[in-house]
């Protein structure tokens, strides 16, 4: 059995880096009052790119850093295990591209994204946990593997 984990150290580095950006809306809350009008909208603007997005993510790569298990996902020559789900690769139709919707995170995640024989999706959310050559090879097996099975 296979097993697809993120590092740690890529989760600590995404995290610094979203802590840099709400640092960033800090510190522009303490520069509205000295702007012109333009600008403080601007500012307005950017402290709320800052807290919105990079905030949420802050709290998702801490998640992610002290998570005990680092595995995304597990997979045989037969199945694919997430969670406490299983699917069988004779059940995938094809990979699919994209970015998996989510509610509070605008734009999605990448993720692993299967369409199944019987239309739904089955969809593994990655969180940007991994480089992008990374996600590419672990994709890249998946869908021989789903090719294989079928």
């Amino acid at each position: 059995m296979v097993s697809i984990r993120y590092r740690r150290k890529i989760a600590l580095l995404k995290l610094l880096a979203a802590l840099l950006f709400v640092i960033a809306g800090i510190w522009l809350i303490y520069m509205i009052p000295t702007a012109g009008f333009i600008r403080q909208i601007l500012t307005v603007i950017a402290i709320i790119l800052a807290f919105g997005f990079f905030g949420q993510y802050l709290f998702l790569f801490i998640y992610f850093l002290f998570k005990p298990s680092t595995e995304i996902l597990k997979y045989d020559r037969e199945n694919i295990y997430y969670k406490d789900q299983v699917i069988s690769f004779k059940e995938i139709e094809k990979t699919v591209n994209g970015y998996i919707p989510r509610k509070t995170l605008p734009g999605g995640v990448p993720g692993f994204r299967f369409k199944l024989k019987n239309g739904e999706l089955f969809e593994v959310p990655t969180y940007h946990l991994f480089m992008v050559e990374e996600f590419a090879e672990y994709d890249e097996k998946l869908e021989k593997l789903v090719l294989k099975n079928n």
